[in-house]
């Protein structure tokens, strides 16, 4: 059985959440619970290294493949990110190594997407489908 995250009595569903998402310690099963870790850890990276930097890293990683973190992205309705991400992914499956100065000049600048908050869309998917995430104990 999966124990539940809770770090203080005065956090909120969203922060234990995201907490437990951040916790690799934990096993996460629920779907929602996998997907936000996926982001969370795909978004670090990309916010340190750049978006091309973290597709290469991404890409054929056993524990966080960039298709399953596209997925995520779309679990999320981040759908203008899903689709950078993906079109990162597929014109990098794609370039030569003279290539890739060109394309991070291009990708890099567009992440993270306006408009789309990851706070925000875990908030809305907490309340269309809460079953989606482990519950509090």
């Amino acid at each position: 059985m999966l124990r539940a995250v809770v770090y203080s009595e005065d956090m909120n569903d969203l922060d234990c959440i995201w907490n437990r998402a951040l916790d690799y310690d934990l096993a996460v099963a629920a779907p929602g619970d996998r997907a936000l870790r996926d982001v969370l850890t795909f978004d670090g990276t990309a916010s340190n290294g750049g978006l091309l930097n973290a597709v290469e890293s991404f890409s054929g990683d056993p524990e966080f493949p960039v298709e399953r973190v596209i997925e995520a992205f779309h679990y999320f309705s981040m759908e203008r990110t899903a689709m950078l991400v993906s079109s990162c992914a597929a014109r990098r499956r794609s370039a030569e190594d003279r290539e890739l100065e060109s394309l991070e000049i291009e990708f890099d600048p567009q992440y993270p997407v306006a408009g789309e908050d990851i706070s925000a869309a875990l908030e809305v998917k907490l309340m269309a489908a809460p079953q989606a995430f482990q519950a509090r104990e």
